[in-house]
């Protein structure tokens, strides 16, 4: 009897299995909706925990955050920078001083005037708060590091609201990433910290700054959002509501894109990248950031060896070849060379030969709602190579932000998994590398480079600052405290009906201003 039951069990379960691959076969080829609605659906793998200032753990996150909250300016897919909140600002001759101009018809979602003070209030409470991960990019304002090292106070520090329409910002040095920085998702505008904190249950109490607000968050796991009637762009903004959702698993995400219960994605399954290429649905965005392999090369620590850092970055140069080989340290005879601070004399044997080698990465999610492993599949790659060269190797997952910066700060580390914006344009990073920077924890110093770093900011001749920024890059390419891995892209999906989506060079994406093409308004 039991088995005749278990017979009967395993043969329903196999007819349903089939009709299930046979329905979704057929539907996919037959794509429809049978309810009309013009609003757009968005899929996001989990709603932030808050909407404040903590850092977001993927871009999707963030992408919600820009459809909240506006900036001072904001970020195109070239890297160029627009208007916002601040409809125009000049920069003083010598690079230090930004006065941008608040515009007249800013306004939070309850109606009250935006002003200059809102904004130098955002900043001090960030300063305040001393999220390390943005501290990174304004440090350099004028009082910042001081108050951090608790020798300054907040008088001290260069944010003024001259008056109510014009907000002026002074740095130590001229950066010309400055207003790149200012367009990140961690400096939109915000206040209400509780509220924020708790949005889940107070979104009606918070005061948004963007273009839509929070109406209504259920337990189905859904937000819906309305327009904000306060806008200062009300006039572009194509579209009453949105919808996002939430939805842990790809390929879930997936089966509702594909019924059109979600019009834009960004996870999806990889075997299905290549099917919405083929249907023209799936963008696919160059970034900034390049995902890179930092070698701490301090002291008594292995990497501190050039010849063994010129061993390594020659691996990581071959390392999707599929003949990886053992690289000797006859392989790289020629880049031998015996420079202060970087190679142990002759016949002298690297300190840390006969101990671990500790791999650090910190990997978070930002395209799928999977694990994502490509930098522990890396540090694996790195490891096995080191083996065949009689090296012991350890890996650690830094599981969140603050465990990462403890663990650089105290140099506990060997090599480290990243990524970061490394391109022409971005000037901070370089900055990084100077021996007395406060974000330099990796034992890099080398004076010529320091230097070049400093007539750069000093010289008020563009060709001589092309010309020290040229040398410092050249220094560091020789010196080898990096080596680039690859460049980085992400991907997102939209049904052919959606027009107006936009994004930036860090892989945000722009949904304010997106719609449904009135043609498009039913689909059967």
């Amino acid at each position: 009897m039991k088995k005749i039951i278990v017979k009967i069990i395993m043969l329903v379960t196999l007819i349903s299995v089939v009709m299930v691959i046979l329905y979704l076969g057929f539907f996919e080829k037959n794509i429809s909706v049978s309810a009309e609605r013009n609003y757009i659906v968005y899929s996001i793998d989990r709603f932030p925990d808050n909407l404040n200032n903590s850092p977001q753990s993927d871009l999707s996150k963030e992408d919600f955050l820009f459809l909240l909250f506006d900036g001072l300016v904001y970020e195109d897919k070239d890297g160029k920078i627009l208007p916002q909140i601040s409809d125009k600002w000049e920069v003083s001759d010598d690079g230090i001083s930004y006065n941008f101009h608040i515009r007249d018809d800013a306004f939070w979602s309850n109606g009250d005037k935006i002003v200059a003070k809102d904004f130098k209030d955002f900043f001090i409470s960030l300063i305040r708060n001393n999220e390390t991960t943005y501290m990174d990019n304004i440090s350099n304002v004028v009082g910042v590091s001081d108050y951090l090292k608790g020798t300054g106070d907040e008088k001290s520090i260069a944010i003024e609201a001259v008056d109510q329409s014009h907000l002026k910002i002074t740095l130590c040095f001229p950066n010309d990433d400055f207003l790149n920085i200012l367009a990140e998702p961690c400096f939109l505008l915000r206040h209400n910290e509780e509220e924020l904190d708790n949005w889940g249950e107070k979104y009606n109490d918070i005061n948004y700054s963007g273009a839509f607000v929070i109406e209504e968050f259920n337990k189905a796991k859904q937000i819906k959002l309305s327009y904000n009637k306060y806008y200062w762009d009300n006039e572009n903004i194509r579209e009453n509501e949105m919808i996002i959702k939430e939805d842990y698993s790809s390929e879930d995400n997936y089966v509702e894109y594909l019924f059109g219960m979600v019009d834009i994605i960004r996870g999806f399954p990889k075997m299905e990248s290549q099917k919405l290429q083929e249907q023209n649905e799936i963008t696919k965005v160059p970034t900034k950031e390049k995902k890179i392999l930092i070698y701490n090369v301090g002291e008594n620590k292995f990497f501190r060896s050039y010849r063994d850092r010129i061993l390594l970055d020659t691996f990581m140069s071959n390392i999707n070849n599929s003949d990886e080989k053992t690289i000797s340290s006859e392989d790289i005879e020629n880049n031998n060379r015996d420079t202060e601070n970087k190679e142990y004399a002759e016949g002298e044997e690297n300190p840390q030969v006969g101990n671990k080698i500790k791999i650090i990465y910190y990997e978070k999610n930002i395209l799928s709602k999977d694990e994502n492993t490509e930098f522990m599949d890396l540090a694996v790659k790195i490891k096995e190579f080191l083996k065949k060269n009689n090296l012991e190797v350890n890996i650690e997952k830094v599981e969140d932000k603050l465990q990462l910066e403890e663990t650089l700060n105290k140099g506990d580390f060997d090599l480290f998994i990243t990524k970061d914006v490394i391109d022409e344009d971005n000037k901070s990073f370089y900055m990084k590398w100077v021996s007395d920077s406060f974000f330099n924890r990796f034992g890099y110093i080398n004076n010529y480079y320091d230097n070049a770093l400093k007539n750069y900011i000093a010289s008020e001749d563009i060709n001589e600052k092309i010309s020290n920024i040229n040398k410092a890059k050249e220094i560091l390419d020789e010196d080898k405290p990096f080596t680039i891995i690859e460049e980085t892209q992400v991907e997102f999906s939209q049904k052919s009906y959606v027009e107006g989506v936009t994004y930036n060079s860090r892989g945000n994406l722009y949904l304010k201003y997106a719609y449904i093409k009135e043609s498009e308004l039913t689909r059967k």
